[in-house]
Parts: C-alpha cells; structure tokens; sequence
C-alpha cells in the first residue's frame, strides 16, 4: 500500500481476528473447526457463508464472495482499502506507521485529535450516568430514549459549569489547546479566559462514515439560562458539517442492502429509526443538505425517501432537499407523517408496521409539490396554475437524466391537467437565468446584451433575493438592506445585477419596474419575463415566523461569504506571501459572519473598501 508499510499491515492483520471482526457484524455459529452464517451480501436461508480462523479468510459457497479481514469490511462497509486499514488499525490499537519519507500532511494532528474527541465523548457518556447527569436522564425518559440506545448512539451530557471540561483534560493530560482546537472552547469577549462550550446540555456524538468521533451537537436542558437551543461543534480540522451526515456510520450496511436511505431533519427522529428496525436513516449535521452530501450517500444508494416535518417550513425543506438529490442524479420521494408529527413522535404512536406503511405509501416529488401548492394557492385559476406549474418544471429541469426528466414530466402533465406536449415545449424554452436593466437617469451602467441560451443558472442566493423584493416590493426596510450591504461589485449573475439595479431605482422613485426594464431594448423580452416571473413567485413567509428582512439579512451573509471565499481562492492561487494577513482576514471575517448582529459590521467594512476601489 503506497505510503503505509508492509510490517504495518501485516501487524494489522494479525490482531484483527477474522472470527472477531466479521462476528462484530453477523451472528456466527461454530461448525466443526470453522464458522457458518447467511451470507450478507446476498440473501439466503440455508448458511452458506463460511470463516476459518485457521486461515483467517472467509467464503461464500453461495454467491462466491471471499477473501481477508480488509476485504470483508471493504466489502461490507464500502469502504477503500485505505479507509479500511485506518479504521483496523483504530480498532485493534496499531499506530499507523508510513515509508520512510513518507507521511500525509495533518495526519498525526488529526489522528490526536480523533483520540481527544473519543475520550471527551466518553467523559460526556459517563457524566450522564452521575448524579449530574438528572437533568439529562430525565430529558431522554420524557422522550422515551432508553438507555441501550444513549449506548448505541453515545448520547451524553455536559454538566453546568464553566471549566468542568477543562479540568477533567488536566486529569486526562489533555491540553486546552487540543480542546480549542477541537472546538469544545469558547473565548471570553472580556478577558483571554476560555470556557466550556457546551455546558448544561444533552451531548449528540457526531461521528464520520467511518466511525471516528469529530464532533457534538449540545441540546439545551429545561432550566439552562442560555437561549441557543442547539450549540453545535464548530468547523475543525475533522469538522465540516456540509459534508457529515448524522448515523451514516451506522447505516450504511443497510443503506447498501435496500438501496434506498431514510433522510430525516433531527438526530433523535435518526435514532428512533434505527431503534425501530429501519436503520438506514439518517440526517444532516446542523445544516441543510448538500450537493456533498447528496454526492457522498450516491456512494451507498441512488435513492432517498424523504421524512420532513409536516409543516409549512418542513415541506418547502423537502422540495429543495429533493432538487439536490435529484440533480445529483438520484431518485426522490416524500413520506408524508401527519400535521404536528415527525418520525420520532409518529413511532412512538404507531409503531414499526405504521411507519413501514408511512414508507410504503411515499409519492413521487412531482406529487408531493403538487399537493403542497394546492394548499397556498388556488390553483384552478390561471395565475395558480401558472405558479404552481413553474416550481414542479423548476424540479423537473433540474433533473441530469432524460429518462427522468421525461417520466417526472408524464406525471407532471397529468397532475396538472395540460398537454404533455405544451409541458415539454414550456421546459424547453425556460430560462434558468435573467437580467436586469441600467435603470434611467443612472450613468455609466453597463448595457451589455445577454443571451439566454449561454445564460448559467442563476445563483440561488441572488434569485432568492430577487423573489424576496418582488413579493415585498413595498417594504423600505427589505430595499434598504439590499442598497446599503448588497454592493453591485459581489453580484455574479448579470441577470440579477440589473433586476435588482431596476428595483432600488423603481422603489425610490416611483416609477414601473417594467417601464425601466423595457427602456433596455436589447434585452427588453429576457428581462420583463424574469422580471414576471420574480413577481409571480408566491411569498415563501407567509404562515410562517421568518421575515423578509430577516430573510434578506440572510441571503446578503450568504453572499458575502461566497464574496470572502472567491477572494481567498484567488490569494492561493496567485500565491504571494505578503498576502498572508489578507488571507487570514478574509478567513476571519468568512468565519465571524455566523448571525446579523456580528455580519453587519464586517459587511460595512468591505462596503467601503469596494466603493474605495
């Protein structure tokens, strides 16, 4: 194996017994000198799969799989040959040990930090058994969580207090440094005191697909003075959330076996899951889904089955989780638990036979939008109809596989009662873009004409700001924010740029949106149709506690950070070493810009210094 030596995994494959490791997977029964069980790589009921300890290999008589101890956890956990030498090798306590010359950059960091993040997992375990621990223990009774499961999934608990962690490392030799580093420290705004991060709170484990611990999300406790009702790890050398999906570690056997995963919102209706026989369940870290999550689980499975929240919020979640998996080239339904219910609660009420029968009935995506805009529009006028057909061909259109786009289309044309044929035609002239036009009396706007059959799709923090003014197109506050810490400099799309140029210049003075976008004559039909389409999108906060400002103060983050991160990438690759502090303080900021409050000062900052250059 390049890099790892020979002696390494030979002493590897020693300790890890054969008999061990497999009977940690699948039940084992002696047979004479050997082992026998069904085989779990194909399905069968007389044993045919057999393990010899002697000669520390495996084989199945049925589906003709064989070989070691590495190929059999390739083979079961998917992964590679060095994923699996590492994860041996963690197991059976074998320090991994490289070529002359030879070691991965970060590698002994990390790996201290793995074992760090393992024995503070385990300090929080054993910390929910004490006497401080009630708090916690009395949480996971009111929710039904036994025990076995805080066990198998490693829940457990911080106690209050500002230094328990902190002193329990000094016991252990554990710096303060590594903690900080491992994101279990806060710094005092005050003084360079640091304190425990996660104090008073039900501890979630985070692990990675291959079983390391590389993080925590801390649920707050009835009688915690604090406000954030998660505090989740921040990103560490071993923590990026948009690429962790919580429980993967312990599904993916069963993902592989049924070819399809459970996607849920929150870590204990993952639990619940699995403590009810479905066990390819899963969730995102903290975070909305990714194009890297959808891109690792395609590992495992080119299907998902959605189970959002029933409510307003959860079902739009599930639409625009769904175009991620889709456009990564998976098939999506939607499991639709009753209103007020998620999949922890609606187990608890009916059992596993209810929830496989929740799972059975799952619709198609294209149903399931269907359904849910027949509840916030009518759509038996035109205008609804309208509406409602653009977002389901904004689903389709997403879609990389014509065999898929063309049967979502087929169910799309009969949900909504038109020709398949007018259907197609309409997904074929649809723009995924739009523009924006040099709003009069403004000079020296640019008027470059825009093609729509090059345009890209649009960024959809840009289009998002976009449908935010139109459907709130009277509201000063939501224009206000947009002027002063959305410069035109940080908006990629050109579309955009001149939509939202037209709609600050409309606003304040008065004049017809579509009268400044027509004075553009060369992109007069491309603009006035975006522009159409902006203000046909139905408001996204209605029923709902979000606002448009704070919505709009979210989306300017969003595009800040993108801003910060295009500048940083720019930096390295033009590397120059006095660019280091500029680096570091793109970094900085990027990191720092996490609500409104601690964005709007950085974001003023930048504003100046753009309208400076």
């Amino acid at each position: 194996m390049a890099g790892i030596t020979e002696e390494c995994i030979a002493e590897i494959r020693n300790r890890a017994d054969i008999v061990d490791v497999i009977g940690s997977y699948i039940q084992l029964s002696k047979a004479g000198s050997t082992y026998k069980a069904c085989c779990p790589f194909h399905k069968e009921k007389t044993p045919s799969f057999n393990v010899n300890p002697n000669m520390q290999i495996f084989k199945c008589f049925g589906c003709g799989k064989a070989g070691n101890v590495f190929s059999f956890i390739m083979e079961y956990e998917g992964l590679d040959f060095l994923s699996t030498v590492k994860m041996l090798a963690d197991k059976t306590g074998v320090e991994i040990k490289y070529n002359k010359g030879y070691r991965p950059k970060g590698e002994g960091e990390k790996s201290d930090l793995y074992q760090v993040n393992k024995k503070v997992a385990e300090f929080y375990y054993s910390c929910l058994s004490s006497d401080k621990g009630k708090p916690a223990v009395d949480y996971l009774k009111s929710r039904e969580i036994t025990g076995e499961m805080a066990k198998e999934f490693t829940i457990g608990y911080a106690p209050e207090g500002w230094d328990t962690l902190i002193n329990w490392a000094k016991s252990q030799k554990i710096t303060e440094q590594d903690l900080d580093k491992l994101g279990l420290l806060s710094q005092s705004e005050k003084s360079d005191h640091q304190y425990d991060r996660f104090r008073n709170r039900l501890m979630f484990t985070i692990h990675d697909d291959q079983g390391r611990v590389v993080g925590f999300s801390g649920r707050i406790l009835e009688g915690s003075k604090e406000k954030a009702k998660y505090v989740n790890t921040p990103q560490t050398p071993i923590f990026y959330k948009s690429k962790l999906l919580y429980g993967l570690h312990k599904a993916r056997r069963a993902i592989l076996d049924k070819q399809d995963a459970i996607i849920c919102e929150g870590q204990i209706d993952v639990i619940r899951c699995h403590s009810a026989g479905f066990q390819n369940a899963i969730a995102s870290q903290g975070t909305a889904f990714t194009e890297e999550h959808a891109d690792k689980l395609k590992r495992y499975t080119d299907a998902v089955t959605i189970v959002f929240d029933s409510d307003s919020a959860g079902k739009q979640a599930t639409i625009k989780t769904a175009r991620i998996f889709i456009k990564a080239g998976m098939a999506v339904r939607a499991a639709i638990v009753p209103e007020g219910e998620d999949p922890d609660s609606y187990i608890l009420k009916n059992g596993q036979e209810g929830f496989q029968k929740l799972l059975d009935e799952a619709m198609s995506i294209v149903s399931f939008q269907y359904n849910y805009f027949r509840t916030i529009e009518d759509i038996t006028t035109d205008v609804g109809m309208m509406r409602a057909s653009k977002q389901i061909m904004e689903t389709i259109n997403i879609s990389t596989s014509e065999i898929q786009k063309a049967k979502m289309s087929l169910e799309a044309a009969e949900l909504l009662n038109i020709p398949l044929s007018a259907l197609q035609s309409d997904l074929k002239f649809r723009v995924q873009g739009t523009y924006t036009p040099p709003p009069k009396k403004q000079a020296k706007r640019e008027t470059r004409i825009l093609n729509p059959q090059t345009l890209q799709p649009l960024p959809y923090d840009e289009k998002s700001i976009c449908e935010i003014i139109a459907s709130n197109f009277d509201n000063a506050e939501v224009h206000a924010l947009v002027r002063d810490y959305l410069p035109n400099a940080i908006i990629l799309s050109p579309v955009t740029k001149k939509f939202i140029d037209a709609a600050l210049w409309a606003h304040e003075s008065d004049e017809d949106i579509q009268d400044l976008l027509a004075e553009d004559a060369d992109n007069q039909q491309l603009m006035t149709h975006f522009s159409a389409t902006m203000f046909m999108e139905p408001n996204k906060f209605a029923n709902t506690e979000a606002t448009a400002v704070s919505a709009t103060q979210l989306l300017i983050i969003a595009i800040w950070k993108k801003y910060f991160q295009h500048q940083y990438a720019t930096l390295q690759n033009n590397y120059r070493p006095e660019d280091d502090k500029k680096r570091s303080q793109l970094t900085y900021d990027k990191n720092n810009m996490t609500s409104w409050e601690t964005a709007e000062p950085i974001i003023k900052i930048a504003f100046e210094k753009i309208a400076l250059d």
